[in-house]
């Protein structure tokens, strides 16, 4: 019995887009940075759905496996795993898998003054097939459309109402 390899494969040349965009934020450090957390999310993006896998408490620490939505309708839902979560230097890590793409989102804060803490975000999209790269070519188009500032704001406005 002989096997074989799809054309498909044999033709296919994944494409990667990587962003980052750097937001300011007005908050102490040790208040901003859990606020990039799968589940504290919710508090300064109602639209964010998480549900977690595994720790089903939904405890933000390595190895944390969540879904969520995916941004193309009727898509089956993202599974999102946390690769890092250093507290000591404010920095996350995830990776979020899909039939068509590998996402990987990295997340660095650090302190600037007492109040004010910058918010380093970074995109890494990775076709695994021809319409993975074409939705990874929209979806980073999308994502930083206002570099992230939509971010910024939705967050500055919930640390400014939770003091």
């Amino acid at each position: 019995m002989q096997s074989y390899i799809r054309a498909e494969a044999q033709d296919f040349k994944a494409k990667q887009f990587v962003q980052s965009a750097s937001i300011v934020l007005n908050g102490n450090i040790e208040k901003v940075f859990p606020l990039f957390g799968a589940m504290e999310e919710k508090k300064w993006s109602p639209d964010w759905q998480p549900m977690p896998v595994f720790p089903a408490s939904g405890k933000m620490e390595e190895g944390f496996i969540f879904k969520t939505p995916d941004h193309v309708p009727n898509a089956p839902l993202r599974t999102w795993i946390v690769v890092k979560y250093d507290l000591s230097d404010h920095l996350v890590k995830y990776i979020v898998a899909t039939a068509n793409q590998i996402t990987m989102i990295t997340v660095h804060c650090s302190q600037s003054d007492i109040n004010r803490t910058n918010a380093e975000i970074t995109y890494t999209l990775t076709g695994l097939n021809e319409e993975g790269n074409e939705i990874s070519q929209h979806l980073i188009i999308r994502i930083f459309k206002h570099n992230l500032q939509d971010w910024e704001t939705a967050i500055n406005q919930y640390l400014a109402a939770s003091n």
